[in-house]
């Protein structure tokens, strides 16, 4: 099945492989995992949803010197 994906949220190197996503606004997004979530609940007894997603994004380092650091802080 297609998962949702927010593009901000997946490594460069890893773009290649997200190649089954769900399309759409976040909203289309979500109502496309309801009717999924519907649809499955209508041929099984149990549906376990997992979440095994990074929630970390990737972000360029700001402070790169002690005087970077030093600029923030003041």
């Amino acid at each position: 099945m297609p998962a949702a994906l927010n593009p901000d949220y997946i490594a460069a190197n890893q773009s290649d492989r997200a190649n089954n996503l769900i399309k759409g606004t976040n909203q289309e997004v979500i109502a496309v995992l309801r009717k999924d979530i519907q649809n499955m609940k209508e041929k099984v007894d149990k549906v376990i949803i997992l979440w095994t997603a990074n929630t970390e994004m990737f972000l360029l380092p700001e402070i790169n010197t002690v005087d970077d650091l030093k600029t923030r802080i003041e």
